[in-house]
């Protein structure tokens, strides 16, 4: 049975109508009074609500000889605005009240989202209005899910557990990695094949403890349930499954290009030998070095981004993640439709995509692992 669109928010309710800008001339908004019977119009790049043209202003204007390249804002109403997290029901009152068939849905910042209708209080099949761009992050208790202004799944201190976990993993491996280097060396391996052996033996102890940790699934949950929200499928576990477990948004695309370049730059000898001979000064080969290591980045970061997204940093999810993921994004879809603002600070940004939190759990794991390496004296960390 659909719900009572009375008792649901207007956000849910409204239409997405393309408004005219203040500028625009009356035969510019002319066809969209043919389509849809009235146009808001709104300033240009706030998209401040001006006033709304209806076919009425429209009609007064032809009679009274009004050019039809003068602005639509000089035809304008005011507009009647009701916020997008308003009850059906009062909009029904105010459609009464105003004696008026149109009712301008805005944010807090006067900025225009939608319009309503009398014909939109009517009950009708549930339609998903995803945001339309989403990002995620995986965390050991489930999926979060935000399109930069509102969020939904996992808290905030799951995104910091995040950044802890993957952060103690990460120093526990290089720490083996070294202690595989100094083997190494003990048997008297040269320095080069030395810094090699530890880069190889953390890099793939990493990558064998990310496959084996739950939230490798739980990362592919997330991929999975943004392709379908991207491209309108059911959000059930049945189609979600079908979705792939590799996406181009996918931050391991992002460390995989980071490591690349590292590795070439700084760390293979081969590639500073080449270097070297192309530029016929051993001074100029650094620069030699940076320059190969970016035109190898750029043309291999993507396909081996998405070769470390299929095969370490996810695995098939399991039911309940997907059902985790699903439960993520209907939060995320419902928060997003009575938002209070449809455009936040890019500082705001920041902070709903959850970098900032899996950095502060890294840092804090970081500081945890240095305080125990200095309390136990341990060998294999220098605390000087």
């Amino acid at each position: 049975m659909n719900p009572n669109p009375l008792s649901e928010p207007v956000g849910y309710l409204m239409a997405q109508a393309e408004p005219a800008l203040r500028g625009d001339t009356l035969s510019t908004v002319a066809p969209m009074l043919r389509a849809a019977g009235f146009v808001v119009v709104v300033h240009e790049g706030s998209h401040e609500v001006v006033g709304l043209v209806t076919q009425t202003e429209f009609l007064r204007a032809l009679v009274e000889g009004v050019s039809l390249e003068d602005p639509v804002e000089s035809i304008a109403s005011p507009a009647v605005r009701i916020a997008p997290y308003v009850s059906g029901a009062e909009a029904l009152r105010q459609f009464a009240d105003q004696g008026i068939a149109q009712l301008v849905v805005a944010d807090d910042d006067g900025r225009y989202v939608g319009v309503i209708t009398p014909a939109d209080l009517v009950p009708k099949p549930p339609e998903r209005m995803a945001p339309k761009l989403i990002g995620g992050m995986a965390t050991p208790f489930g999926v979060y899910l935000t399109d930069g202004i509102s969020s939904g799944g996992a808290s905030k201190l799951a995104l910091i557990a995040t950044g802890a976990t993957l952060a103690s993993v990460l120093l526990v491996c290089s720490i083996l990695g070294d202690q595989a280097a100094q083997l190494a060396m003990h048997q008297g391996a040269k320095e080069g094949a030395v810094n090699a052996i530890s880069n190889l033996v953390s890099v793939a102890l990493f990558a064998i403890s990310f496959q084996l940790m739950p939230l490798s699934g739980t990362h592919a949950a997330e991929h999975m349930v943004v392709h379908a929200v991207e491209r309108g499928q059911p959000l059930t576990v049945e189609s979600v499954r079908r979705m792939p477990r590799v996406h181009p948004r996918c931050g391991t695309n992002l460390a995989v290009a980071v490591s690349i370049f590292f590795a070439i730059a700084f760390s293979l000898e081969p590639v500073s030998w080449i270097a070297t001979q192309l530029s016929g000064h051993i001074e100029k080969a650094n620069d030699a070095d940076i320059m190969i290591a970016i035109l190898f980045t750029l043309f291999t970061w993507r396909p081996l981004g998405a070769m470390a997204q299929q095969f370490v940093t996810t695995k098939r999810p399991t039911s309940r993640q997907i059902q985790n993921g699903i439960k993520a994004a209907d939060e995320l879809i419902s928060r997003s439709r009575v938002a209070r603002r449809i455009h936040v600070s890019p500082i705001a940004r920041l902070w709903n995509s959850g970098m900032i939190h899996v950095l502060i759990g890294s840092t804090a794991a970081g500081f945890v692992f240095y305080l125990l390496a200095t309390w136990l004296h341990l060998p294999f960390i220098d605390v000087s």
